[in-house]
């Protein structure tokens, strides 16, 4: 009989699959249970709704995104500790698939608390610092609509990538 904590690990899972499949609006929490295979009431137990269940997930993931986006990066130049830390997200993304594209499709999702709201404020707000950093010119907002709708698309594709290649198209675009 698997523990609590294996438990909620797999509600945590299958919501996280089941969001990024299907989307959070057209995910019940039914929907959960029976993939989950635990009880509606296994749910409640843990989390009063979908909405804090999503929130969970999404801080979760937020914690995972800001320790790469946090990765010491030692290159000489500016072009150099930008595809550092290119290669360490990409790296992150293939490990974590599902977490990337929780976050990057839930972005303005009105489930949201205030407290996730503002911790995706001050992500933004060192992803921000780290751009201006590598002495980009694109506009913040283009650069993180290229950044993370590159990285979607290859995600959702599944295809296998040259990573300093993209890296370097990256940084050619963004310059």
């Amino acid at each position: 009989m698997p523990t609590p904590d294996e438990t909620t690990d797999r509600i945590r899972s299958v919501a996280l699959r089941l969001f990024c499949d299907v989307g959070y609006g057209s995910t019940t929490i039914d929907d959960i249970a029976e993939a989950a295979s635990v009880g509606v009431a296994t749910i409640y137990r843990r989390w009063p709704d979908k909405a804090a269940l999503a929130n969970d997930l999404y801080s979760a993931c937020l914690v995972l995104m800001g320790d790469v986006m946090s990765t010491p990066l030692t290159g000489a130049t500016k072009k150099q500790r930008f595809l550092e830390l290119w290669r360490a997200m990409w790296l992150w993304v293939e490990a974590h698939p599902n977490e990337f594209t929780f976050v990057e499709t839930h972005i303005n999702n009105a489930f949201l608390s205030a407290e996730n709201r503002a911790a995706k404020a001050s992500a933004d707000d060192g992803s921000r610092a780290l751009l201006d950093d590598f002495g980009l010119t694109a506009p913040f907002d283009l650069c993180q609509s290229v950044i993370l709708g590159t990285t979607g698309m290859l995600v959702r594709k599944s295809v296998e990538i040259d990573v300093d290649a993209v890296g370097e198209r990256l940084w050619a675009t963004l310059r």
